[in-house]
């Protein structure tokens, strides 16, 4: 998979090059794909560094044309992670969101993270664990099933308007 960096340009790192998504037009596009479509489990990682704390989408995949959102994981201005899933016009879908045990700092590099996966013990159950900085803060249960489409993957921010910057 090859994603479409807006703009088009690398920042040097400690290690090589990686998009650094600073401003608010940053953002990287990864077209639809059948391995994005359905998935049964998956995690999602970043490191974000936030200015301030702000409502945020890190990770998106949804279309605006149809309404839809299959998944984002989203920073609360609380300094929490929330992973939202199965979203439609009008309806927030699933929202489930870490707990008070730690929550991000603003100016700081911050180590992010979910995993999805599917329980052993209930049917159409996926557990969800996040994890910030390495501690685990909390998570939920989603009742399946989970449907994806051919929306577009976003990375820094939505087909819905946010593009963050971190």
């Amino acid at each position: 998979m090859n994603g479409e960096r807006k703009p088009d340009t690398l920042s040097t790192g400690i290690y090589g090059f990686g998009q650094s998504i600073q401003a608010q037009d940053n953002i990287i596009s990864i077209t639809s794909n059948a391995d994005l479509k359905t998935l049964t489990e998956f995690s999602i990682e970043s490191w974000i560094k936030p200015d301030t704390l702000k409502d945020s989408a890190v990770l998106s995949k949804g279309d605006n044309t149809t309404n839809h959102l299959d998944y984002a994981f989203l920073v609360k201005s609380n300094g929490k992670i929330v992973l939202q899933l199965d979203a439609t016009a009008g309806k927030t879908g699933t929202l489930i969101e870490s707990n008070d045990s730690i929550s991000l700092k603003n100016n700081f590099w911050n180590h992010i993270a979910v995993i999805f996966k599917q329980s052993q013990d209930e049917p159409a159950t996926e557990n969800i664990s996040f994890f910030i900085n390495g501690i685990v803060a909390g998570g939920g249960k989603f009742k399946g099933p989970f449907n994806g489409s051919e929306a577009t993957l976003f990375l820094g921010g939505n087909e819905f308007g946010q593009k963050n910057f971190f």
